[in-house]
């Protein structure tokens, strides 16, 4: 089952990855979590290439649009040369569930999101950015959502509790694909491909609450400036507990929005068939995992 074989590749990616990590981390400055914070924050600049992966597996149960067994992989690897960050991020979600349109099928689904990101720092507080984001799912019928965006980002620290974040703004372009909906009783229903310029408002938290427990929080949005009626988003909450150095075990919360022209078609027309199905933009997730950071 795809489940397992996700859940398997975690575990032989790991044992893979902390070998050759292990041998190499002791040459990196110790300068505490820097991936959280500014280039400019540290005087002077660290000239060094600084690494940091993370490579994380969860379990979660969903509602709304599906009701669900989520197996969640993540892994994300960020890179700084001087006043440069890039930050990698890959996710896919494998999914078995129910849909509120199907009750009595099960169906399997993935969500997949690749995102690039590279800044600049242009002072302690202020980066400029540039990104490119890709998403394709399933449950939502995304075949695929390619955004290109650019702007900037506010870094914020209060050291005396533990506190270390950003807050983003940014404009851009989205350009949309969306698979057929096929039912008996509705027939088939297409959705044009979707292209508009949008606003991305993006937020991050890190709170060290005490040496082996932290929270973190991650918020994304994403307005279509074409129809502004549609948007997306997506919320995490964490706690973390560390294990050790490497590993820690985490909860986490999330919330996705999905407001789209396929959501709506789908909505019109079961409401003209007089269909007591609906079709949510709200997702919900609790999720449990293991994570390795190094």
């Amino acid at each position: 089952m795809r489940m397992k074989k996700l859940f398997y590749y975690f575990i032989i990616l790991s044992f893979l990855a902390v070998s050759p990590a292990l041998s190499v981390a002791g040459d990196q400055a110790d300068l505490g979590d820097w991936w959280n914070k500014s280039a400019k924050s540290y005087d002077p600049v660290p000239n060094e290439l600084l690494h940091h992966f993370e490579l994380s597996y969860s379990f979660a149960k969903g509602s709304g649009n599906r009701d669900s067994e989520n197996h969640n992989g993540k892994a994300s690897l960020t890179l700084r040369k001087n006043i440069f960050t890039s930050e990698t991020k890959y996710s896919i979600r494998e999914s078995e569930l129910s849909s509120s349109l199907a009750p009595a099928d099960t169906i399997s689904s993935e969500v997949k999101i690749f995102n690039q990101e590279i800044l600049a720092a242009v002072t302690k507080s202020i980066d400029i950015l540039a990104g490119y984001r890709f998403a394709s799912n399933d449950i939502t019928a995304i075949d695929s959502r390619n955004v290109f965006y650019g702007g900037f980002a506010w870094q914020y620290s209060v050291e005396s509790i533990g506190i270390s974040g950003n807050l983003g703004l940014s404009g851009g372009y989205s350009t949309s694909s969306y698979t057929d909906f096929v039912s008996k009783a509705l027939g088939t229903i297409s959705v044009d491909d979707y292209e508009t310029p949008i606003i991305r408002l993006s937020q991050s938290l890190n709170w060290k609450i005490t040496d082996n427990i932290s929270f973190s929080d991650n918020i994304f949005y994403m307005s279509m400036l074409k129809d502004t009626e549609y948007f997306f988003s997506k919320m995490t909450f964490s706690l973390n507990f560390k294990i050790n150095k490497y590993l820690s075990f985490f909860t986490s919360y999330n919330i996705d929005y999905d407001s789209n022209p396929r959501f709506e078609a789908i909505d019109t027309a079961l409401k003209n068939a007089g269909s007591a199905a609906a079709v949510y933009d709200k997702d919900t997730r609790i999720s449990t995992g293991i994570k390795l950071s190094f």
